[in-house]
């Protein structure tokens, strides 16, 4: 069904309502397709271009399209207002202007539109890129970060003021693993298949540091857990168990059988130092990023709250990177 317009009756009060934004990107498509296992729910899902949907049109009988841009979201307050549920993952990357109007002024706007009384829920979207020790949103990301992560900063310390701040659980996700031939691939699934054919030059050498990472499928199985349950709790980072970037390596070798030879070890020392002496520059942001390699924070995952994950070790999800890209 699409909708053309933003009034907000003819809304089947048997069911329980739920509106997604970001819904055409690879998060946004395992986000419906876990909403789509509980018959509760009907989906309104906001998107510019609705041919991306891909799903069946069975499936489509249990939402409502929404065409439009989120920044006009005013366009769709009458129908905000009779949400029991939102689902908030849409961003900008680019631009100070562009990120501080979506990822701020327009969110705001979102979740005013709400029926405080009706409301039950909100899953925020934010990223683990503003965390730091103890697991800590740090002052560095608003000083020295892109203008997206300044945004996501200054949207984080927005939502604390919010009236209805206790309705709303923000999740943190790490790197984001995701896509198929249905649905899009995520960044970093694009960036680690075209980082495949340099896997004969890494082997000679590896770095200190390690992370985090989760597929977007996982990502979905708990954002709509913590919308369907909510705690007291109101923040997650979402991630299996940290690697370190020299475990990472071996999974690699170990899938695409290559032997590791002799590696050595890079300081960041020594990263600093070539990059001075090939000229390459390094900014106050990057600079926060090499004085700070272990990004290991208390990250929660499917299996935290007896949930079954997917993905649940970086061998599986880069042997799904590894078969799709290969069978295409």
């Amino acid at each position: 069904m699409v909708a053309d317009t933003n009034k907000g009756a003819g809304f089947d009060q048997n069911l329980e309502h739920v509106f997604i934004t970001g819904a055409s990107g690879c998060v946004g498509h395992y986000l419906i397709k876990e909403c789509l296992k509980h018959t509760q729910l009907h989906l309104h899902l906001l998107v510019r271009h609705p041919e991306k949907l891909q799903f069946s049109p069975s499936e489509f009988k249990r939402m409502t399209i929404h065409i439009g841009d989120f920044k006009q979201i005013e366009d769709f307050k009458d129908v905000i207002a009779n949400m029991d549920y939102l689902l908030h993952c849409v961003t900008e990357w680019w631009g100070y202007d562009q990120t501080q109007l979506v990822n701020v002024e327009k969110t705001k706007q979102f979740f005013s539109f709400t029926d405080s009384k009706r409301l039950k829920q909100i899953v925020y979207f934010s990223t683990a890129s503003l965390l730091g020790k103890g697991s800590q949103v740090v002052k560095e990301a608003k000083l020295y970060g892109s203008d997206y992560i300044k945004s996501k900063y200054d949207a984080y310390h927005m939502i604390q003021t919010l009236p209805l701040k206790d309705k709303i659980t923000t999740v943190f996700p790490t790197m984001v693993f995701g896509g198929d031939a249905v649905y899009p691939q995520s960044h970093i699934t694009k960036g680690v298949y075209q980082a495949f054919g340099l896997l004969k030059y890494i082997r000679f050498i590896y770095v200190d540091g390690a992370f985090h990472f989760i597929h977007a499928a996982d990502i979905s199985t708990l954002a709509v857990h913590f919308l369907l349950n909510p705690a007291k709790k109101r923040e997650y980072v979402l991630g299996n168990p940290a690697v370190s970037v020299k475990q990472a390596i071996e999974v690699l070798f170990t899938i695409f059988k290559l032997k590791p030879l002799l590696r050595l070890h890079v300081s960041y020392k020594a990263i600093l130092f070539l990059a001075k002496v090939f000229r390459i520059q390094i900014g106050p942001w990057e600079r926060y990023c090499i004085d700070n390699p272990q990004m290991v924070f208390d990250a929660v995952s499917p299996k935290t709250f007896g949930l079954t994950g997917q993905f649940e070790s970086l061998e599986a999800v880069v042997k799904d990177v590894k078969q799709f890209n290969s069978a295409n």
